[in-house]
């Protein structure tokens, strides 16, 4: 993080409300789409209270969607996450750069 930024909590990006409702308990292995994995990761994080843990569950999701990915196919990855889960794309965005992802810089 870069002096003067402010640390993002995840928790400030999404909408609660839309993550409850599209939350799904899942066992790893039944996931087979981006829904999927979406809706798994919306009833991990609304299980979970704690910021911290809140911020490495959707850090650690980001990371795993993105790996080994084009910078122009996690930006892809991050707007359909920002669009199901009714969040932030800036907010978002910047999340994840403070959490290593590289992004496309000018968009």
């Amino acid at each position: 993080m870069r002096n003067g930024e402010l640390k993002i909590d995840a928790a400030d990006i999404f909408d609660w409300d839309r993550l409850c409702e599209m939350a799904a308990y899942m066992e790893l292995r039944e996931v087979r789409t981006f829904m999927d994995a979406v809706r798994m990761f919306a009833y991990t994080f609304t299980s979970t209270h704690r910021v911290d843990d809140q911020n490495t569950l959707l850090a650690d999701w980001i990371r795993n969607a993105t790996h080994l990915q084009s910078r122009e196919t996690a930006e892809e990855v991050l707007a359909a996450l920002a669009e199901q889960a009714h969040g932030d794309l800036e907010l978002l965005r910047e999340f994840a750069k403070q959490n290593g992802v590289r992004l496309k810089r000018n968009s």
